[in-house]
C-alpha cells in the first residue's frame, strides 16, 4: 500500500516538501533529495529519455546506451559490437583525420564509448553552454549513418591497440587452438553459475584479436541495422540545462527517427538460485589472512536491498572501530555487493593478522548469526546503521554533471530491475523498523551464507615452500617406482644406445602439450565438482596444499608416462632384451618370447600397412631420414616393436648372435 502511493506523495513533495515528513520513520532526517528533479520521458519512435537537471552544475552530460553488446556474439562475429563503437567516432563527412573524438575536444569536451555484455554505450561532456551543439552532435553520430569501408581497417587498428595482437602461434595457426580448446570444454564455473545457474560463454583474448582481424563491412552493417534504433536506445542528459528546453531539442534531434522494429537482446534471464552455503578457502600463506563474509541473495525488493547495504555499511563501520582501532588487527573493513538480474552477494571484506584470523571470523559469523537470524539487532542500531546509510549514499550526494548522470543511471536501472517508479530516495527513506528486521533475516537466511577466506599458514610461513619440495620428491620417488622395472646389472651382456634425430626435440615438446592436454581432462572435473563442494572447503587440514600436491601428481604420472614412449636403450641381461626409455621405463622381453630381429627402413615402413597394423606405438623411430634403417623385432605373440638405432645391420647380427641362434 505505501509503495503504491509514494509517486503521489513525491509529486506533492515538489511543491510541499515539509509534508513528505509526515511519511518517513521518526528517526529520519530530512535531506537533499537528489533523484526529485530527474524526470522520464518517450518518444514517439520509441526511444527513452532520462533528464537529470541540477542548476548547480558547471557542465552538460550526454549519454547513449544501445542495449546490444558481446551477448549477441559468436566465436564467427566476437569483437564486432566493440569495433562498431570505435567506427561509429569516424565520420565518412569529416576531412581526413577528424573523428567525433577530436571534434568534441576541439569545443572544450570530452567523449568516450565502452562494450559491455548486454549494452554498448556513448557518453561526452561539454561545458553547459554548447549543450544543444553536444546533443546534436549525437544525433548525426549514431543515426542514418553511411559506414565507409575505408574507415573500417583504420578502426580495427585502433582496436588492436586496445586489446593487443594475437600471439604469435595463434597468428600463425590463425586459431588460439589450446587456449580455446581448454576454455570451451574445460570450463570452471563461476560464481553465478555455481550458484544461480546463470551461463555464459567466454572466449580467450587470442580468439578476439583474430576475430576483429577479420570482422566483415557485412558482420558490422547487419548489427547496426539490427540494433542501433531508436525504441532499443536510452538517452540521458544532465548538467545545467533547462528542461523544457533540452527535451523540446531532443524531440526535434532524435524524434525525427522514425519509429521501427528490429532485434532485441534477450537479457530476461531467471536466476535460478541452490540454497546452499557459499564456502571456498584458499591459502596463500605469502599474503596476510583474508576474510569476506556476508550473504548471497535473490529477488529483493527496493527496501531490501537498502536492508543489505545499510546492515553491511554499519558492520564495516563497526569492525573499523574494533579491529583496526582498538585492537591493530586490520587495515580496513568495506563493503562489496555484486549484483546481476537482481541476483548476487554482498559481504563486508578485510584483511587479518594470522594469529587473530579464528578469533575474528568466528566474531564476525557470532555477529551476523545473532543480529540478522536471531533478532538481536535492536532499534538503536537499526536507526544508527539507516542513518550511516543515508548519510554516506544519499546526504553525501553531489549534484554536477557527472553525479547527477550516476543518479539518473541509477534510477533508471533501479526502475527496470525492480519494476518500481519509486526513487533510491524513497526507497530508503521509507524503511520501518520492522521491516528492516523482516529483511534481515530473510537476506541473511543460512542457505544463503557467503564465506571466502584467504587461510594463514598453519605452522610457519615457510611451510609451503617445504611442503611442495617434499611432496615433489616423493611424487618423483613414486611416479619412478610406476614406471620403472629392475633387473640384474651385473648380467648385463650387451648394451646400446638408441638413435634420435635433432628433432626429437620438437617430439618432446609436442609430447608436454599432450601432457598438459591430459592433465587438463583430469583435472577439470576437479576444478568443476570437487574444489566448489562445502566438503572440500570445509576440510580444515591444508584443503588448498592437498589440491596442489595431487595436480603436481597427476601432471609427474602423466608427462613421464608419455615419455616412456621415447626409448633410450636396448639391454640384453640374462637372456632377456630390455627396452629402457627416458623415463625409466624397462621393457623386457624373454628371448623364448622373440620370433625374430630384422632391419627395415622408416620409408619401407610406411608403405607396409600389415606391419604397422601389428605395431605397438610405444617404440618407434624419429629419425628424419627415411631412408636409414632401425631394428624391427617381432614377437611370437605377433606384436611388432620399431626402433631407431645406428648401424642397424650390425646390431641386428649382434642381437641375432645373442638371443636367437641357441633359441
Amino acid at each position: 500500500m505505501l509503495i503504491a502511493i509514494i509517486p503521489r506523495i513525491s509529486m506533492i513533495y515538489k511543491y510541499f516538501p515539509f509534508l513528505f515528513l509526515f511519511f518517513l520513520p521518526l528517526n529520519s532526517s530530512y535531506a537533499i533529495n537528489p533523484y526529485e528533479n530527474i524526470t522520464f520521458y518517450q518518444l514517439d519512435n520509441g526511444m527513452q529519455v532520462v533528464l537529470a537537471p541540477s542548476d548547480k552544475a558547471q557542465n552538460f552530460k550526454i549519454k547513449v546506451k544501445v542495449k546490444v553488446g558481446r551477448s549477441v556474439e559468436n566465436i564467427n562475429n566476437l569483437g564486432v559490437s566493440h569495433l562498431l563503437e570505435h567506427l561509429l567516432f569516424r565520420d565518412g563527412r569529416f576531412e581526413e583525420g577528424q573523428t567525433y573524438l577530436q571534434l568534441i575536444k576541439e569545443n572544450g569536451g570530452s567523449i568516450n564509448g565502452y562494450t559491455s555484455y548486454y549494452e554498448t554505450g556513448y557518453h561526452a561532456k561539454i561545458p553547459y553552454k554548447k549543450s544543444d551543439w553536444l546533443v546534436k552532435q549525437f544525433s548525426k553520430m549514431l543515426f542514418n549513418r553511411d559506414i565507409k569501408h575505408k574507415d573500417i581497417q583504420r578502426a580495427k587498428s585502433s582496436v588492436e591497440l586496445e586489446i593487443g595482437e594475437p600471439g604469435w602461434l595463434s597468428e600463425k595457426l590463425n586459431r588460439d587452438i589450446f587456449g580455446s580448446y581448454s576454455l570451451r570444454y574445460f570450463p570452471e564455473p563461476g560464481f553465478f553459475e555455481s550458484e544461480f545457474g546463470i551461463k555464459r560463454q567466454y572466449y580467450t583474448d587470442d580468439e578476439q584479436r583474430l576475430s576483429n582481424r577479420k570482422l566483415t563491412y557485412d558482420e558490422l552493417i547487419k548489427l547496426y541495422k539490427d540494433y542501433y534504433y531508436p525504441s532499443n536506445m536510452i538517452l540521458f542528459v544532465s548538467g545545467n540545462f533547462n528542461p523544457n528546453n533540452m527535451i523540446s531539442l531532443i524531440k526535434t534531434e532524435f524524434g525525427k527517427y522514425k519509429k521501427r522494429t528490429g532485434k532485441t537482446v534477450d537479457d530476461d534471464i531467471k536466476p535460478i538460485p541452490n540454497n546452499k552455503p557459499y564456502l571456498r578457502v584458499e591459502q596463500f600463506p605469502f599474503f596476510s589472512p583474508y576474510i569476506n563474509i556476508g550473504t548471497k541473495y535473490d529477488n529483493l525488493t527496493p527496501q531490501e536491498i537498502y536492508i543489505l547495504y545499510s546492515y553491511l555499511d554499519y558492520l564495516s563501520h563497526r569492525l573499523m572501530k574494533e579491529l583496526r582501532n582498538k585492537k591493530g588487527e586490520t587495515y580496513s573493513a568495506h563493503v562489496s555487493v555484486l549484483d546481476r538480474f537482481n541476483s548476487g552477494y554482498g559481504t563486508v571484506s578485510f584483511e587479518t593478522t594470522h594469529d587473530a584470523f579464528n578469533t575474528n571470523i568466528n566474531y564476525v559469523k557470532s555477529l551476523i548469526e545473532n543480529e540478522t537470524r536471531k533478532n538481536k539487532f535492536q532499534d538503536d542500531a537499526i536507526k544508527e546503521a539507516l542513518k550511516l546509510t543515508r548519510e554516506q549514499r544519499i546526504e553525501l550526494a553531489e549534484l554536477d554533471a557527472d553525479s547527477m548522470m550516476r543518479h539518473a543511471n541509477k534510477y533508471h536501472t533501479f526502475r527496470d530491475k525492480y519494476n518500481t517508479t519509486i526513487s533510491p530516495y524513497e526507497a530508503i527513506y521509507t524503511i520501518s523498523y520492522s521491516e528492516y528486521k523482516e529483511g534481515l533475516k530473510k537476506i541473511f537466511n543460512p542457505d544463503n551464507s557467503y564465506v571466502s577466506v584467504w587461510m594463514p599458514y598453519k605452522f610457519h610461513k615457510l611451510e609451503p615452500y617445504i611442503l611442495y619440495l617434499t611432496f615433489l620428491v616423493l611424487s618423483i620417488i613414486v611416479v619412478k617406482k610406476m614406471y620403472s622395472r629392475t633387473f640384474d646389472e651385473t648380467r648385463v651382456a650387451w648394451v646400446r644406445e638408441t638413435a634420435h634425430s635433432p628433432l626429437m626435440i620438437i617430439e618432446i615438446i609436442t609430447f608436454l602439450i599432450i601432457s598438459m592436454f591430459l592433465y587438463s581432462l583430469i583435472i577439470s572435473p576437479l576444478d568443476r565438482y570437487i574444489i566448489p563442494s562445502s566438503f572440500y572447503n570445509s576440510l580444515t587440514l591444508f584443503p588448498y596444499y592437498l589440491y596442489n600436491f595431487f595436480t603436481i601428481f597427476i601432471y609427474l604420472l602423466i608427462f613421464m608416462g608419455l615419455l616412456a614412449l621415447f626409448p633410450k636403450k636396448i639391454i640384453v641381461e640374462n637372456d632377456n632384451l630390455i627396452i629402457k626409455s627416458i623415463a625409466l621405463y624397462l621393457r623386457k622381453f624373454k628371448k623364448e618370447s622373440i620370433h625374430s630381429i630384422d632391419t627395415i627402413s622408416l620409408f619401407r615402413l610406411l608403405i607396409s600397412p600389415k606391419i604397422w597394423f601389428n605395431m605397438k606405438f610405444r617404440y618407434y623411430n624419429s629419425d628424419w631420414k627415411i631412408w636409414r634403417k632401425g631394428l624391427l623385432v617381432k614377437t611370437k605373440m605377433g606384436k611388432t616393436y620399431y626402433i631407431g638405432i645406428k648401424d642397424a645391420d650390425e646390431t641386428k647380427s649382434q642381437l641375432n648372435t645373442l638371443l636367437l641362434e641357441n633359441n
